[in-house]
């Protein structure tokens, strides 16, 4: 199992607002992640995001995001990603075929994901630098409803990056 360390890890988001682009993160989320090259059949990633440490730089946004219209986290307090199926993709990249579920509405969503992997021999530990992309409809989620559906207000896509620091005894 990968022991991620919270404070060297991300995940984050940008969406377009009014023709700005807005950049958060999410500061507090756990996981539970098993992660073999040479078994991918029962490699897994389970991530659970407490939505209400969103930070997009601004308190009145922030807040904002958090109501009815938005993530409804009084309602919906975390968002679950969790990982199906596991391919190799490309040289050094894999295909996570998963499902998030956001405000009760499960989507399927595939991450791709990028590994960078060294050895500390001294602890015998081996530390993995995990980057994942994938785009997501914020409508799917039913996330900004109302007179915020509008795409010229707020776009309906939204960049998820995902960059984890990781740790697992070999």
């Amino acid at each position: 199992l990968w022991q991620v360390q919270q404070d060297k890890s991300k995940i984050s988001f940008n969406i377009d607002v009014s023709g700005e682009k807005v950049t958060g993160i999410f500061s507090s989320f756990s996981s539970t992640i098993y992660f073999d090259e040479h078994d991918l059949e029962n490699s897994y990633a389970k991530i659970i995001i407490d939505l209400e440490s969103v930070d997009t730089g601004r308190a009145d946004r922030d807040s904002m995001v958090l109501d009815h219209a938005w993530f409804n986290t009084k309602q919906f307090p975390l968002a679950e990603f969790v990982t199906h199926k596991i391919i190799k993709h490309e040289t050094n990249s894999y295909l996570a075929e998963s499902t998030l579920e956001i405000k009760g509405v499960k989507v399927p969503v595939n991450l791709v994901f990028t590994l960078d992997t060294s050895i500390n021999s001294e602890k015998g530990e081996r530390q993995t630098i995990m980057r994942g992309h994938t785009v997501l409809n914020r409508i799917d989620f039913n996330i900004g409803s109302n007179e915020w559906s509008d795409p010229g207000l707020v776009a309906h896509s939204i960049e998820v990056d995902v960059d984890l620091v990781a740790f697992s005894q070999d």
